[in-house]
Parts: structure tokens; sequence; C-alpha cells
């Protein structure tokens, strides 16, 4: 991995079979009671146990505490529905007035919404695994202000209310920078290190943090830059660098990540736009790395095939496929699927194999 983000892998790419799944989507064996410290550990150590013997890949054992994407938001009023066999869902907006914003405080985050139970969570991992443990699931600034806005409004005030915009998401990345801080105090993380983007470790010097941004295909370069990247970048700075996530495509934001102060990587679903991949792994080699990552498709072998040739030289790249027995990637788009993880796990090792062994 550390040899992946100086751009010297020329053999091969670092390679990941995510089989050890931490959220719900796309999978048909979660417990039921799955949103707990105890099952979700078992859940997840059995499939790390399962894949380190089963699975010769650059992966990692991490543990993850998941409690959806909305756990800042749920600390600050946010709504939070758990759904047997699905992940949770926010429910609705809690700032729809420009004066909203200037009421919003920091959280208690050792009491308040979902944050007690993420940091009990990390507590049990630690206690009962010498599994690295990461921190739960983490939105940028932009996505945490878009779930206490919704879309339509954040989008409108960048038009009408940028000065409430600017304030709003300064007010997330100080929340966001604060509850990363005490996470990692509970998992005995370094500042500056022990992140995991998609289960994928990152090395030392790489940075400590690794944030979704999923919103920034929806939004133009020119406001990504005025209201976004600052924040991001103050994020970045605050852990010494790190990666940025995002699905699917988003070639006008090329110029804007790959530039992005601190940005170490990007993380990136690209279902099948693999040109993107390429165009932001020219622009970050030897300082950084791709992880391109897509779910199993339902056409395996063409996957891979494209893969392979995508990448005739790996340097710089981490390719990850993430196992979703219930869905497939057909083109860019997902189906539904009722394949067995085996079967997808056996046909990608038989595909890509010898590749992989260079």
């Amino acid at each position: 991995m550390a040899a992946t983000w100086r751009g010297e892998n020329h053999d091969r790419p670092a390679f990941v079979l995510g089989d050890v799944n931490y959220a719900a989507c796309g999978q048909y064996d979660v417990p039921e009671d799955y949103y707990n410290p105890v099952p979700m550990f078992q859940y997840q150590a059995a499939k790390i146990e399962r894949h380190m013997a089963e699975i010769e890949d650059d992966y990692v054992p991490v543990l993850f505490p998941w409690y959806g994407i909305a756990v800042l938001p749920s600390s600050l009023g946010v709504s939070v529905r758990f759904h047997k066999g699905l992940d949770p869902e926010a429910e609705g907006a809690i700032i729809t007035e420009p004066s909203d914003v200037g009421r919003l405080e920091l959280p208690d985050m050792e009491a308040d919404g979902l944050m007690p139970k993420v940091l009990a969570t990390i507590d049990y991992f630690r206690a009962n695994s010498d599994a690295a443990v990461s921190v739960t699931d983490t939105q940028g600034p932009l996505t945490l202000a878009l779930t206490m806005t919704g879309v339509e409004t954040l989008f409108i005030w960048m038009y009408d209310e940028p000065d409430i915009v600017h304030e709003l998401l300064d007010f997330c990345t100080t929340a966001l920078i604060e509850w990363l801080k005490v996470q990692k105090a509970h998992a005995g993380h370094m500042i500056d290190g022990d992140a995991y983007p998609h289960a994928i470790y990152l090395p030392t010097g790489c940075g400590g943090v690794v944030f979704s941004d999923d919103d920034l295909t929806a939004i133009s370069a020119e406001h990504y830059r005025e209201f976004v990247r600052p924040c991001n970048e103050r994020l970045l700075a605050a852990f010494g660098g790190g990666t940025i996530h995002f699905c699917g495509s988003a070639r006008h934001q090329i110029e804007n990540l790959t530039s992005m102060r601190g940005c170490t990587g990007v993380n990136n679903f690209m279902m099948g736009d693999y040109w993107q991949a390429q165009q932001m792994r020219a622009r970050l080699l030897h300082r950084g790395a791709v992880m391109a990552c897509e779910f199993n498709a339902l056409d395996i072998a063409g996957q891979c095939a494209d893969l392979r040739e995508a990448m005739a030289d790996p340097a710089g790249v981490v390719a990850n496929v993430c196992i979703a027995p219930t869905m497939a990637l057909v083109g860019d788009k997902y189906v539904t699927s009722n394949r067995t993880r085996d079967s997808i796990v056996d046909e990608y090792m038989s595909q890509l194999g010898g590749w992989l062994a260079r």
C-alpha cells in the first residue's frame, strides 16, 4: 500500500476484494439486531476471519462501527429511522430558515443522538479484538449541511444567502473535526493516521481522515470551489491530510479534487467511468493514490477485462471490488441480483488471480 501511494507499484495494482461489509446495502445476511455493539462485532469479525482464510489480497482487517451516514446530524436533532435489513435513514430537514443556522450549537458528543452508541461500539470492538477499529462513517461538511437543510434549500441559498451557507458549512466543519477527535481518542488513533477509506488501509504519512463528499456530483465546480473546498481543506489540515470519497462520475470536479490541499487520495465508486479514474491518477501520481472502487458487476469477466485494460500501468491505483450479492453493476447502473457471495468471490479470483500475482 505504501508503494502504491508513492506511485511505485508498476508490477500490479494494490487490490482489495471487499467481502467484509459493514453496511447492510446489497447484503442478505445482516442480523436483525445488527445496530448494537455485540451483534455488529460478531458479524464483522466472522467475515474478517473468513476473508483472511480464503482470499489473498491487500486487505488489512478493520472493524467499523456502522450506524448510517447521519450520526452527527442525529446529535443536532435530525431523526434517524432504522429498518430491518437496510441502512439507517435520516428523516427530514431541521433547518428551514436562514435564522435557524445561528441557533446551532456543538453537541455533547458523549450524550447526544447516536454518538454515545458509536463510542460504546468502538470501546467494545477494542476490548474484544486486536484488529484495527475505524471511526464511524464520516460525511464531509457539504453532506452534513445538506442532511440538515435538504438539497434544494442549500443550493438555492448558495445564490440567495451565501453568507448563511458559509456559516453553516463552517459550523459543520468545526463539529466534524471535534467529533473525529473524540472518536479517535476512543479508538486509540494517531491524529494524523489510522484511517481506512472503505476498509482500505491508508499508509502512515498519508493522513488521518477519510470522508465522503458524494454530493460534489450535483454541485458546480465554481460553487464547490467557493463554498465547500475551503472547509474540506480545513478538515484535512486538522488531521494531517487524508482522502475523499464519492460515488459516480464528477469529471467537472477533477481539478478541485486533485489540487485540494491535504488530499492524498480519491476513493471513487466509479460506476464504470475508468477514464475519470485515470485522469485523477495522472494528477495525483507520486503524491497520492486513486482507489478505483466498484460493486460486483453482473458481467464479472467483462468488468475484469475493463479493469486490466484501464490499469495497464497500475501505479498509484488501488483496485477495490465490493461484494454485494443482492445487487450488481450493469453499465453505469445497479440492478438487483441473487448470486451468492461465494460464487462472486470465486469468479473474481479466477479472473484476476494471474493479473494480481504479476
